[in-house]
């Protein structure tokens, strides 16, 4: 955890207690920012919702393998096999593949492609699609938490999501860092899309074996979204 990337929020902190004109600047930004991620996000929704796909037949119907390594499928449907199945089927109904490669990069900078584990977009016809590094299988589950976020109209940007924001993510990392530096990424402490995927991952794997009680607001969200998309599916 690099603790100096906690300065400039204290520095911002500072500035909200003793000035108000930059507490009311802060909270304009803080609001504007929110409606324009609304408005981008809702577009997507709304072309993703359009798309029709498959019914979920069976994990290896949803993995595509262009890497060179032929065991990375039997890998990542290791770790679809402990997302709820419900879950599954959304992403099906929507077309949704999922994309094994030997190197992952992100589509979204305007400048530059930065190399990662796994990356969720959506195609241009709004179906959505994941694509895996294979040498990193377990960033799937990271991967559909933004599906999941995308299917419930992207919780991230909700006003108790923002709140469970601010209040636990530096709570979770300083309780749990010491014990295991390998698990927390500080990427995933700085966005709120990361840390409502990267907490998804979090319930999803380590449940049963940390604790996440300093997390309680943002694992009911999680736990919401899951049930939301497990009630569309109870018949099925």
């Amino acid at each position: 955890l690099k603790f100096y990337k906690l300065i400039p929020f204290g520095c911002m902190l500072y500035c909200f207690c003793y000035n108000k004109t930059t507490l009311i600047i802060g909270i304009f930004y803080i609001i504007s920012h929110c409606l324009q991620i609304k408005r981008v996000y809702n577009y997507c929704y709304n072309k993703m919702v359009s798309c029709t796909g498959d019914k979920f037949v069976g994990y290896n119907d949803m993995v595509v393998n262009h890497s060179s390594d032929s065991n990375a499928p039997k890998n990542v449907v290791y770790y679809l096999k402990l997302i709820p199945l419900s879950i599954l089927k959304e992403y099906a109904k929507y077309g949704g593949k999922i994309y094994i490669r030997d190197e992952c990069y992100t589509v979204n900078t305007r400048f530059y492609k930065k190399k990662c584990g796994g990356y969720f977009s959506f195609e241009k016809s709004g179906h959505p699609y994941i694509e895996i590094q294979a040498s990193y299988p377990e960033a799937v589950v990271h991967e559909f938490g933004h599906f999941v976020d995308a299917v419930c109209r992207y919780k991230f940007n909700s006003i108790k999501f923002i709140i469970a924001f601010y209040i636990e993510r530096w709570q979770y990392v300083i309780r749990n860092y010491i014990f295991d530096p390998k698990l927390f990424n500080s990427f995933y402490y700085q966005i709120r899309q990361e840390w409502f995927a990267e907490s998804f991952r979090t319930y999803i794997l380590w449940s049963g074996t940390i604790s996440l009680d300093c997390i309680k607001r943002t694992n009911n969200i999680i736990i919401n979204c899951i049930n939301e998309i497990n009630d569309k599916h109870k018949d099925h």
